[in-house]
């Protein structure tokens, strides 16, 4: 199951920036302590989080087990913070470096004399450093020449420690990689001459171009060296295990690849991130907490009621309408989901859908989608070629990553039963992945195979199915053309002439118009009719009476038909 974990209990002083993680939080790697108030930098292990407060100080959290959070001691004027797979390492003004945590590969041992170091970067069980000469130093778990940069390597500007492998990137932009490469994480792409930011995983590589585009490569078993191809507007990188994600010039995290734990997903009461780390199954960030720049954190000003939160996403509402998560159609400083909302329970479901393989994508169309109140639950029901590690199945709503799973070979049973997946998405990726234009709203579900999954390998077939199930925002939208019947009343008051708050074309065999033509409702055809169709003369709302022949059109065959019944209505 995704487990979201936001610290919410937030003791900040105004307008300073907040600690948020989210995804994995087993060992309580996503508990930022109450007490780190604010930050100027995050780093994250496999499942322990660091940061550096405002005073220069190291707070961590998370797993403890070989003592990587034990880090009181290393408060001692440190500007930069690396975190391996179960240790941390820090690096002090000074220019010397102090470790603490797992020593199973001597990679807390720093080698004596180190001094003048520039920049520190820890991998799963090694550690490279930047000297103020130019030079790496490296030392810790070497079987695969990690910690030996290659000969000659100069012009450094900054170090990058992954998994098992590590990048430089150098001056001009380009990238230098050595280190474990059976996954081809250090096999640069063709035509990559430069790139503004780099980010190892564990078996995987991803960076960032000057065009604001992110390339990545390596191990691709989750989709993690597959980006969204929409993504654009990137500034920065990272990679955790399995997993990979970027941060948009708009402050907002993008992630794709592993997501059984929710990392890919940003939470929605996290603001605009400043900075990203990622741990091995988590994201720790930085934010700033005052969407709406009133000089108070919005946790702060929600608790104290000083601005609304109807919707319950801990975000103002006021954030909530300029981010376009929201409307107010009718302007009343009301949401729409809160002001105009009826709750009801929505499922739908895809059916069966035929044969799934390679060469044999599948896709199901939910028409006119309700928007949700709380995080769907997406079920995906599949039989098919699905028992060795590359034969996986990846979901997309609208064209944007989802999830790729059958992943794990615990339970491929290869067409012998049927398997299932449950995908949590949070609300708010869910609205904005389906909202359309013009209040309009779809979920076009594709289901895509590896490469791996033979079509034809079920002797009794293969199929798969989507089914989607959440409390539905059922708005008053009689007609069904997705605008509030209080909206399109308040825009065009002729659609309810008898002043119910519902179209009058809405109300069956109860419509107060007992003839055609009879546009106020008097009883009678009339010159006040033939006024009404005039005013609204050219192209008609959806459902308008005045549209008597129901072309869409307001114009001369309505006026003929208007004129047809008059006189009193029979």
């Amino acid at each position: 199951m995704v487990t979201l974990c936001v610290d919410t209990s937030f003791a900040t002083p105004p307008n300073m920036p907040v600690v948020a993680a989210w995804g994995y939080n087993g060992d309580g790697g996503c508990n930022v302590p109450t007490t780190l108030t604010t930050a100027t930098r995050v780093a994250a292990g496999s499942f322990h989080s660091v940061a550096i407060a405002q005073d220069g100080s190291l707070v961590a959290w998370g797993y403890n087990g070989d003592g990587q959070c034990e880090v009181l001691d290393l408060n001692l004027d440190v500007k930069d913070v690396s975190c391996g797979g179960f240790f941390t390492v820090a690096l002090k003004n000074n220019g010397t470096v102090i470790c603490r945590g797992n020593n199973d590969f001597h990679q807390c041992e720093v080698p004596e004399g180190l001094i003048g170091v520039q920049q520190i970067s820890a991998g799963d069980s090694h550690v490279l450093t930047l000297t103020e000469d130019g030079s790496i130093v490296g030392w810790g778990y070497n079987e695969f020449g990690q910690t030996q940069a290659p000969a000659g390597l100069t012009d450094v500007a900054r170090i990058h420690a992954g998994g098992f492998h590590n990048l430089v990137r150098r001056t001009d932009g380009s990238l230098v990689a050595w280190g474990y490469n059976v996954d081809g994480e250090c096999n640069l792409p063709a035509g990559l001459t430069t790139v503004t930011d780099v980010a190892p995983g564990m078996f995987h590589t991803v960076a960032l171009k000057p065009n604001g585009r992110v390339v990545a490569w390596g191990y691709n078993n989750y989709g993690q060296s597959s980006p969204p191809l929409d993504l654009a507007g990137v500034v920065s990188v990272a990679a955790g295990a399995y997993h990979s994600a970027a941060l948009r010039d708009d402050g907002f995290v993008v992630g794709w690849g592993y997501n059984r734990y929710g990392q890919c997903y940003q939470p929605p009461q996290v603001g605009s991130v400043t900075q990203l780390a990622s741990g091995g199954y988590h994201l720790v960030t930085i934010y700033e907490g005052d969407c709406d720049a009133n000089g108070t954190l919005d946790a702060t000003d929600i608790a104290s009621g000083e601005v609304d939160d109807l919707n319950g996403n801990l975000q103002p509402d006021t954030c909530d309408l300029a981010r376009g998560f929201e409307e107010d159609c009718n302007d009343n400083g009301i949401v729409d989901s809160y002001d105009q909302q009826l709750y009801a329970d929505a499922t739908a479901s895809s059916g069966v859908l035929p044969v799934i393989g390679d060469g044999h994508p599948q896709q199901w169309v939910y028409e006119n989608p309700s928007l949700s109140l709380d995080d769907p639950v997406i079920t995906i029901r599949a039989r098919g070629d699905f028992s060795a590690p590359g034969e996986t199945l990846t979901v997309t709503l609208n064209g944007h990553y989802v999830a790729r799973i059958f992943t794990s070979g615990n339970d491929k049973n290869d067409c012998r039963s049927e398997m299932t997946r449950l995908i949590w998405m949070p609300r708010d990726v869910y609205n904005e992945f389906v909202r359309g234009p013009e209040n309009t709203t779809i979920a076009i579900f594709d289901l895509t195979a590896s490469v791996a999954v033979n079509a034809d390998q079920c002797p009794s077939g293969s199929y798969c199915m989507v089914e989607i199930a959440y409390t539905a925002a059922v708005t008053g939208d009689c007609n069904a053309n997705s605008l509030l019947d209080v909206c399109e009343i308040a825009e065009h008051p002729e659609l309810d002439v008898n002043g119910d708050g519902v179209p009058d074309a809405c109300q069956g065999s109860s419509l107060v118009f007992v003839c055609q033509g009879d546009l106020d409702g008097n009883h009678s055809v009339d010159a006040g009719d033939l006024s009404l169709l005039l005013v609204n003369y050219g192209r008609a709302m959806p459902g308008d009476p005045s549209d008597l022949d129901g072309d869409g059109i307001i114009g001369n065959p309505d006026i003929g038909l208007l004129l047809l019944n008059f006189g009193q209505c029979q």
